[in-house]
C-alpha cells in the first residue's frame, strides 16, 4: 500500500509547476526500496527537482534534471534495513524545485508523504486534524488528536514544514484517551521563508502501543502575515521622498548655476 499526498510550501500561489506525488514500495533482504512517482501537474517545467525521503530516522535522496509539463518521473530511494515493527509507516518527502514561468524562475518547496504498508496493513489508530494557524515571527499550531477505535493509545507526535520554515520537534508524546479530543500545540517560527506568504506542513502521528505501527498524516496551512516591522512599510514612501529631494536639490543646483 502507498498513500500519498502533498502540499505547496514556499511557493506563490500564482507558480506554475506544480508536483504531484505518487509511489510504491518493495520490501527485499536488502532493505525497503520506494519508487517515487512525481508528476508535473503545472503549465510550466519544473527543473533541479531534488527529492529527500525520511523513513524510520533514515534519510535517501535524488534528483531530476527536469519534469516538462504534464509529464512524469520516477526516482528511487533505498532505505537499508527493514521495518522494526510491522505495520503502516510515513515516508517524509521533501521537494525542491524551480519553476519557470511568465514571472520568471521560482523556487519552490514542498512536502508531501506516502503511507507504506509493510510486512501488515494497520488502521490509523487515532485521527489528526490540523488547525489553521496565523503569525508573524513565530506562532503555536493546534494539533487535535482523537482515538479512532474507542481505545487509549499513546502517540508519537512530528510536524514538518518546507525548507526554510522551522518547527520546534522535539520527541513529542501525547496520550490519547479512550473518549474525546485532546490538542497539542507545537511551536513554529518563520525561519527564511517569505513573509505574506501560506506554508504548508505536515502532521505525523504514529501509536507507539501495540504490536503494529500505525500511522496517520494530516495536512494543514499556516499563513504568515506581512512583516510587522515598520521600515518595510515606510520603505515606498521614503524612496518616494528622497526622490523628490533628489529632484529639488537639481532643480535648486540649476537655478543657482543659471543665476
Amino acid at each position: 500500500m502507498a498513500l500519498a499526498a502533498l502540499l505547496l510550501g514556499t511557493a506563490p500561489l500564482s507558480a506554475e509547476a506544480r508536483l504531484d506525488v505518487g509511489g510504491s514500495v518493495e520490501v527485499t533482504e536488502g532493505g525497503i526500496h520506494v519508487q517515487v512517482d512525481l508528476r508535473n501537474g503545472g503549465d510550466a517545467p519544473a527543473t533541479a527537482v531534488n527529492v529527500e525521503g525520511e523513513l524510520m530516522e533514515s534519510q535517501a535522496q535524488a534528483q531530476v534534471l527536469g519534469i516538462p509539463a504534464g509529464e512524469s518521473r520516477s526516482i528511487a530511494l533505498h532505505f537499508p534495513g527493514g521495518a522494526p515493527r510491522p505495520g503502516v509507516h510515513a515516508l517524509v518527502l521533501l521537494l525542491d524545485y524551480t519553476a519557470t514561468g511568465p514571472s520568471g524562475p521560482t523556487p519552490i518547496s514542498q512536502r508531501a508523504y506516502l503511507l507504506l504498508a509493510l510486512g501488515e496493513r494497520a488502521e490509523p489508530a487515532v485521527r489528526l486534524s490540523v488547525g489553521e494557524a496565523r503569525m508573524t515571527w513565530s506562532g503555536l499550531v493546534d494539533v487535535s488528536l482523537e482515538s479512532a477505535d474507542g481505545a487509549p493509545h499513546r502517540v508519537r507526535l512530528r510536524i514538518e514544514g518546507p525548507r526554510g520554515f522551522r518547527v520546534d520537534n522535539p520527541p513529542r508524546e501525547v496520550d490519547v484517551p479512550a473518549l474525546g479530543t485532546i490538542t497539542a500545540k507545537v511551536r513554529v517560527f518563520r525561519g527564511t521563508v517569505p513573509w505574506a506568504s501560506r506554508q504548508g506542513i505536515l502532521a505525523v502521528g504514529m501509536a507507539t502501543d501495540g504490536p503494529l505501527a500505525r500511522t496517520t498524516v494530516a495536512t494543514g496551512i499556516v499563513q504568515i502575515l506581512p512583516d510587522p516591522a515598520w521600515m518595510p512599510r515606510l520603505r515606498r514612501p521614503l524612496w518616494a521622498l528622497a526622490l523628490a529631494l533628489l529632484g529639488l536639490a537639481i532643480l535648486l543646483e540649476a537655478r543657482r548655476r543659471l543665476g
